[in-house]
């Protein structure tokens, strides 16, 4: 074998590598990775144990190997060697049986995760020590079966190009190839590297929108599948092959998608289509790098470093991203860039993603914001997994806790998320897995003011409606204060229905209804007051709307543990620790809303425990929907007239559908927004 380096630490000096881990953060990070290897080792050898959770949640048969050729590289350490080695017998021993068998009994394809791209980039790290038996047997599971384990015309000529399994089986097979692949003497190893580029290249113009945001979710597209397009593209700029951040400025574009979906706490990512992610994402010190990106150390420094690394290791070889991450972002980490503070970078606190069709809103970038995430239903032609039924759906965290939750993971159904059900009953989607979702919603009108974010989601066609629109205002009300009014407008075919208004709630909440129109949810820093406001008795006269508030639980199981016997029961004893991988039952508030069409006005205002509720008062009116929020040294008047955009009242006029008038305690003017610019005065 040669000694020149062509995996993760090709064309690195390694004394620039050793002089990287003697200050920090490269010290600490290092001593993680000591740490953890020597426990997994520990553990592996004292149960004979070898299969771990890793990237995905899927498992493979080699944790740590990557970790191990690292520390056998800087240190010469003959343990760490000795793990190496092993891993390799492990694929020799088991390639054609166990490794592919054991994943299809997770209900995962006929192929592992990365197991053998990891070995190779491992077995790269300590090339100069292998044994020769073992780099023989390398350098024939690389020729006889690494390589070809592909999927790359299916992939290029058919619609799987968007999801992560057989995306990322493709680049594991292209990893293999541009490492060891000349060596092992496979015929087609440079045109396997160049599907590799091919695939990820496909990836981002098939799976990600514009924006950066993953039509596969947060979990599934940017710890599984981006991670490994990071990993390769930066393999190949290493190895002077091709600049895929140069000629994709996507990947330069995707952390900007990532800073709009964190938590303002730093504590997680919203979760859009499967899993909430508390994890690492060591590729922000590429991005760092590449694009002069200084945000991204501050966003790795706070999400990945400071936060993420905790002490895992009594969760017995359960082994997320974060520990990965530490190697990755160790190799990767350029700590001459000084982080720029999320608080000081230019990012805007409003924007929306057309595709992905996702808004985001918050106060600030600081810890204490309120944070509402919003969703479309977009999708891909070339994704067809991982979809929910989330038109319409909004997520709130406000000032240190999350309010309104997403279902998360398989909870694909529109009973497991923020959204209207017309008559208590799912639409098309009933009874069908997320991949057969057909049609998709969209995200219309965004506007930014002064003081109002606007967007309208228009799900008419999910729901087979004549029309189902959901109009959303964020109304900063000064610092990190801010209401969100929902006006929801929808007609199915002109005739009576039941509409339920839903909102699921973090398990660990508490939903109390608190009169005919009011409910709040409370948790342990924040409380969202709920205030809904329904049309008019006089609007329908013989038939007038009603409004009924419930609440009940929802059961949002784990797909592993679905089928497993007393799991609904258990749930219930569950410590609330991780949303996105346990079976929970959540709280749900239900408005039911009876009438010959939906339209009705929802106030949401996020508070700080024990600050007092802000006065909102609904304002009966013929053929409107009035609110009146008071907030401290102002009043702002909300109106929706949907229907005619006609406003004659005795104090106000407008010709507008949807509006806000923000006066002071003197009744002076200070702001005024219309959703489409029309005027609406005080009379």
């Amino acid at each position: 074998m040669h000694t020149r380096s062509r995996g993760l630490l090709a064309g690195i000096d390694i004394e620039t590598v050793k002089d990287k881990v003697s200050r920090e953060p490269g010290r600490s990070l290092f001593a993680r990775i000591q740490s953890d290897f020597s426990f997994v080792a520990e553990t592996m050898r004292r149960k004979n144990y070898r299969n771990c959770v890793g990237n995905c949640g899927s498992a493979y048969n080699t944790p740590m190997e990557m970790e191990a050729g690292f520390i056998h590289r800087l240190t010469g350490g003959a343990d760490a060697l000795d793990y190496v080695h092993r891993m390799i017998d492990i694929l020799d021993d088991n390639w054609e049986t166990n490794v592919p068998n054991w994943h299809v009994n997770k209900g995962g394809t006929l192929t592992p995760y990365f197991p053998q791209a990891m070995v190779c980039l491992a077995a790269d790290m300590c090339r100069d020590s292998l044994d020769p038996r073992r780099a023989d047997t390398l350098l024939r599971l690389v020729r006889e079966y690494f390589i070809d384990d592909n999927v790359f015309e299916s992939v290029t000529f058919s619609y799987p190009f968007g999801q992560n399994i057989p995306i990322t089986r493709n680049i594991a097979s292209a990893v293999c190839a541009l490492v060891f692949g000349k060596e092992s003497g496979h015929p087609e190893w440079e045109r396997t590297v160049d599907w590799g580029r091919d695939t990820c290249q496909g990836y981002l113009r098939h799976t990600m929108d514009a924006s950066g945001y993953s039509y596969e979710g947060v979990g599934y597209g940017y710890i599984t599948s981006v991670y490994w397009i990071y990993i390769f593209a930066q393999l190949l700029f290493q190895n002077g092959r091709e600049n895929l951040f140069a000629s994709h400025p996507l990947l330069g574009r995707i952390p900007d998608a990532v800073f709009q979906i964190v938590f303002p706490d730093l504590t997680s990512m919203a979760q859009t289509s499967d899993l909430t992610v508390p994890e690492d994402l060591p590729w922000l010190c590429l991005t760092a790098r590449h694009y002069g990106r200084p945000q991204d150390m501050d966003l790795w420094h706070r999400y990945c470093h400071d936060s993420r690394n905790q002490n895992v290791q009594n969760q017995d070889l359960r082994l997320w991203h974060v520990w990965r991450g530490n190697l990755l972002s160790l190799i990767w980490l350029d700590d001459r860039i000084q982080p720029l503070a999320i608080e000081k970078s230019a990012l805007p606190t409003a924007a929306v993603a057309a595709g992905t069709e996702m808004a985001n809103f918050r106060t600030s970038w600081g810890p204490d914001a309120v944070y509402l995430n919003f969703l479309g239903q977009g999708r891909s032609i070339r994704q067809l997994v991982h979809l929910h039924a989330d038109g319409s759906h909004f997520s709130l965290f406000a000032h240190g806790d999350s309010l309104a939750v997403d279902g998360g993971y398989w909870n694909d159904l529109e009973d497991q998320h923020n959204v209207i059900l017309v008559d208590g009953r799912l639409a098309r989607q009933a009874g069908k897995p997320a991949a057969t979702l057909e049609r998709a919603g969209k995200l219309q009108d965004f506007q930014r003011d002064d003081i109002v974010d606007y967007v309208m989601a228009d799900v008419s066609g999910i729901k087979e409606c004549r029309w189902a629109h959901r109009h959303l205002m964020f109304v900063r009300l000064g610092g990190d204060d801010a209401c969100i009014v929902l006006l929801d407008h929808i007609n199915p075919d002109d005739s009576r229905h039941t509409f339920w208004w839903q909102l699921h709630a973090h398990p660990a909440s508490d939903i109390r209804i608190t009169g005919p129109n009011t409910a709040t949810v409370e948790k342990t820093h924040a409380r969202l007051d709920v205030t809904f406001v329904i049309p008019h008795p006089g609007d329908f006269p013989t038939d007038p709307h009603r409004l009924a508030l419930r609440t009940d639980e929802v059961f949002m199981p784990n797909i592993a543990e679905a089928d497993k016997p007393k799991v609904k029961a258990e749930a219930r004893q569950t410590e609330i620790n991780d949303l996105g991988n346990s079976s929970l039952w959540r709280p749900r508030l239900v408005a039911e809303l009876f009438g010959w069409n939906c339209m009705m006005m929802t106030i949401l205002v996020p508070r700080r425990t024990g600050a007092p509720p802000l006065k909102v008062t609904p304002v009966p009116e013929r053929r409107i929907l009035r609110a009146e929020v008071e907030s401290a040294g102002f009043k702002d008047t909300i109106v929706g007239a949907l229907d005619h955009a006609y406003i004659e009242l005795k104090d106000l006029q407008g010709r507008t559908g949807l509006g806000l008038l923000r006066e002071d305690r003197q009744g002076r003017l200070l702001h005024r927004w219309t959703v489409d610019g029309q005027p609406l005065f005080r009379r």
